[in-house]
């Protein structure tokens, strides 16, 4: 069965650039490193933060970071080789902000 034009494998390793909007969070970048197998966010790499979550196979993203205390949920699109997308906190301190990917290291 062939796959549709809408379809993609997600499936490799991601570099992430997530940024902050929040003004008082002490990190405002942070490169990360994601191993998506299946669709499933399997290991992330440049945060002590346990991830779960998934890519859909028409490119939604929506998965849950957790890291001390702190949960962060993940949303956004990938089409191809990139995306992009936002995320958001419990934290009052760093809350919310942006991330963008591409495929690769």
């Amino acid at each position: 069965m062939a796959k549709s034009a809408t379809t993609f494998n997600y499936d490799g390793v991601w570099t992430i650039d997530a940024t902050t909007s929040s003004f008082f969070c002490p990190v405002k970048s942070k490169r990360l490193w994601a191993v998506v197998q299946g669709g499933r966010v399997m290991k992330l790499t440049g945060l002590p933060a346990a991830a779960s979550g998934q890519i859909g196979p028409d490119g939604a993203v929506s998965f849950i970071l957790k890291l001390f205390g702190v949960t962060a949920t993940v949303n956004g699109r990938m089409n191809g080789g990139s995306g992009a997308g936002g995320w958001s906190s419990n934290s009052f301190i760093c809350a919310r902000g942006d991330w963008r990917a591409s495929s690769g290291k």
